[in-house]
């Protein structure tokens, strides 16, 4: 499994497609690295990122974070149990 911690772009920057490049570029280096999952985590309130994460595939996790709140986290599946791509 790989976890991200954040991801950001420059207000300035935004709308560009910037975190969504990065995002395929870095799922397919994990993939071709044999990376089982991607984890990441967002703001509830942050609309792009979740969007973002949608699109990509991944699913929002039935987590509620007591300490944080504010938070939900999504998984990726990036190949099958036998190495393949997911």
């Amino acid at each position: 499994m790989f976890y991200v911690s954040g991801l950001g772009v420059d207000p300035g920057f935004r709308r560009c497609h910037i975190a969504e490049r990065l995002s395929v570029a870095l799922i397919n280096e994990l993939r071709s690295q044999g990376f089982t999952y991607r984890l990441g985590r967002t703001d509830i309130s942050a609309r792009g990122m979740r969007a973002l994460y949608a699109k990509l595939g991944f699913q929002e996790l039935p987590i509620h974070d007591s300490l944080y709140p504010e938070r939900s986290y999504w998984l990726l599946r990036l190949c099958d149990s036998k190495g393949q791509g997911g």
